[in-house]
């Protein structure tokens, strides 16, 4: 084999290597300035600054129909009727009964309104004297309600009827009707149309009820019994209360 006298290929090539896609820089090839304030690329010829018109607003599907105004409620001058169920034990000094509520109060949403109520009340120690009582009233109601959130309150006094039904052994089946008179304390959460009541409901039905079997008592109740009840109720936006003002008075005339 004789030996290479002359250069090679190989050794033509730069040592550094080569970047087969790169052009040689030109000095007067540079990119243009920046703006440093930035652009409005919707602004178009527009004028801009304080005095500028307002940009028009295209609508092509029309303005639509018109938004409902939603005026709210004047609580002194709406008025509201109020349906409410209530569940909850009745205690009369030592027994514990089960009592369920149904009443309705027609006034405005803050202030005197008239109530009717009748009550089921279920008497435990059916053993040997099965015993019912319903009390039937109506009265009145001041109801005050706060001012930015749906709470209200109120305290009632009512007067009418306990109906009291026994089933005995010895005696048979004895009615009798007494007295009754209510004081309601409660307070309600309205959610919407419908809402929350908690009722604290102490009442008085005038005479207390005893029954015996053989001398010995069988079934006792107070004339005096308390009711804590929870429930429902319903309202329903019924116009607006007419407002009495009283004409403003003049001055007197000095002379």
């Amino acid at each position: 084999m004789l030996p290479r006298t002359g250069p090679t290929p190989a050794d033509t090539l730069p040592g550094h290597g080569i970047e087969p896609l790169a052009h040689p820089p030109d000095p007067d090839d540079r990119p243009p300035a920046l703006y440093r304030g930035g652009i409005e690329p919707l602004a178009g010829d527009r004028p801009s600054g304080p005095n500028a018109d307002p940009p028009e607003i295209s609508r092509p599907l029309g303005d639509g129909p018109p938004r409902p105004v939603v005026t709210p409620l004047d609580p002194r001058t709406t008025r509201l009727v109020r349906l409410d169920f209530q569940l909850g034990p009745v205690f009369r000094v030592r027994p514990t009964d089960v009592m369920t509520t149904l009443g309705v109060a027609v006034g405005p949403m803050q202030g005197i309104s008239g109530t009717f109520h009748t009550s089921f009340i279920f008497a435990s120690q059916r053993a040997f004297v099965g015993v019912y009582d319903v009390p039937i009233g109506a009265g009145a109601v001041l109801r005050g309600r706060l001012r930015n959130r749906p709470l209200y309150g109120s305290v009632g006094l009512t007067g009418g009827i306990l109906v009291h039904r026994a089933e005995t052994l010895e005696r048979g089946v004895l009615h009798r009707v007494d007295p009754d008179i209510r004081l309601p304390l409660r307070a309600s959460w309205a959610i919407s149309d419908v809402g929350l009541t908690l009722s604290l409901v102490p009442a008085y039905s005038v005479r207390s009820r005893t029954y015996e079997t053989r001398g010995a008592e069988v079934w006792n109740r107070h004339s005096v019994r308390i009711a804590l009840l929870i429930g429902l109720h319903w309202d329903i936006v019924a116009g607006r209360a007419r407002v009495v003002r009283r004409p403003s008075s003049a001055p007197d005339d000095p002379e």
